[in-house]
């Protein structure tokens, strides 16, 4: 499973999903692992492999995604972006065609200073869709931006019936990289060669 984001509390759980264990109903619903978690049931919601938590979400993605986009209408979560975001066509040099079947098509990149080392476009680590690595000459007075999850959704023709006339302009304005994102401060810059 990719990296999350902090966890989109906002989208509380909305069904009981009675034959799953709840370990894998927060990441299945995307949600925080709650207080009364024992410390066995927070290790295995972060460790939950692709074999275990895909039959799970291929069996309840249709009520899972409706209730989402209810809720929260232009966004996805993350076992979506894991599993269902649109898929690369073609493999970067250096790459078998096995990467087709795990990298993803990144949200667009469109303002803001930094070089993200490991963007490479074969998307195999993301949160929500935006690629992941070391950023270096990152300017936190101009941070990059994103293309909004709704802009995405658009640009791959993704939205439910209805949903699109849910969203409004600020939905599809591009998206500083969340802060949780950001570079070490601390972390040196590398040498120049």
């Amino acid at each position: 499973m990719t990296r999350p984001l902090a966890r989109r509390q906002r989208h509380a759980p909305v069904q009981e999903l009675e034959d799953v264990p709840r370990h894998l109903a927060w990441v299945l619903l995307d949600v925080e692992v709650p207080a009364d978690a024992t410390e066995v049931e927070k290790t295995l919601a972060f460790t939950v492999s692709d074999e275990r938590l895909r039959p799970l979400w291929e069996r309840h993605r249709e009520a899972l995604l409706a209730a989402w986009i209810r809720r929260a209408p232009g966004t996805r979560p993350a076992c979506w972006w894991h599993f269902d975001a649109p898929r690369i066509t073609t493999p970067p040099p250096m790459y078998g065609n096995w990467i087709l079947r795990v990298a993803i098509q990144p949200r667009l990149r469109v303002a803001g200073t930094g070089v993200l080392l490991g963007a490479h476009g074969a998307c195999t680590d993301h949160a929500y869709g935006i690629e992941l690595g070391d950023w270096r000459h990152f300017d936190p007075t101009d941070p990059p931006k994103y293309e909004s999850e709704s802009a995405y959704l658009r640009r791959f023709k993704l939205f439910a019936r209805g949903e699109a006339a849910r969203l409004t302009a600020a939905d599809f304005r591009p998206e500083v990289l969340p802060l949780d994102l950001w570079p070490d401060a601390d972390a040196p810059e590398p040498a120049p060669h």
